[in-house]
């Protein structure tokens, strides 16, 4: 079943074989990295935080939704998600490719793969920058939107993406 951290954030840093869980709900941020092996989750709430995960040397990257809460106030802070194959937000088949994508909401996203495709849905920020990356292979995502809060001074919102293998949205 799902893990549920309800006074503190979730953190997981293993050092070679594939990391499998069902889901993580947290009050607090979320946090998996694996050296030379695969991620795969479930959906992943980090309620009013960010979720961030790599693979380091090798290793894919599948998870599912990801959320920042369900109330009406609640938000995904921020998305850092770098693999060292493929990425993908949704679910894939056994050969590992794509057969859904999901959307993705937060205050910023940052998503690299670097070897195999960067696959996810729909892509919005409400405070800043999107950021796309793949070394070794191509990107497919949904829409992109993006918008900054803004100070007295200024107010930036970007979208950058870098592809070895072509950039389709």
């Amino acid at each position: 079943g799902d893990i549920d951290i309800t006074d503190d954030n979730f953190y997981l840093n293993h050092g070679g074989g594939d990391i499998s869980l069902q889901g993580v709900n947290a009050i607090g941020d979320i946090s998996i990295y694996n050296n030379g092996a695969n991620i795969s989750t479930g959906d992943l709430t980090a309620l009013n935080g960010s979720i961030s995960a790599s693979t380091y040397n090798s290793g894919n990257i599948v998870v599912g939704h990801l959320s920042g809460g369900s109330g009406a106030g609640d938000q995904l802070l921020g998305v850092g998600i770098s693999a060292a194959g493929a990425l993908t937000i949704g679910t894939v088949d056994s050969s590992g490719n794509p057969t859904a994508t999901y959307d993705v909401s937060a205050g910023t996203i940052t998503l690299g793969a670097g070897a195999g495709m960067l696959s996810a849905g729909n892509l919005t920020t409400s405070n800043g920058a999107i950021a796309l990356t793949n070394s070794g292979g191509g990107i497919k995502v949904g829409n992109l939107s993006t918008s900054a809060s803004s100070n007295s001074y200024s107010a930036n919102a970007s979208v950058t993406a870098y592809a070895a293998g072509g950039i389709a949205v």
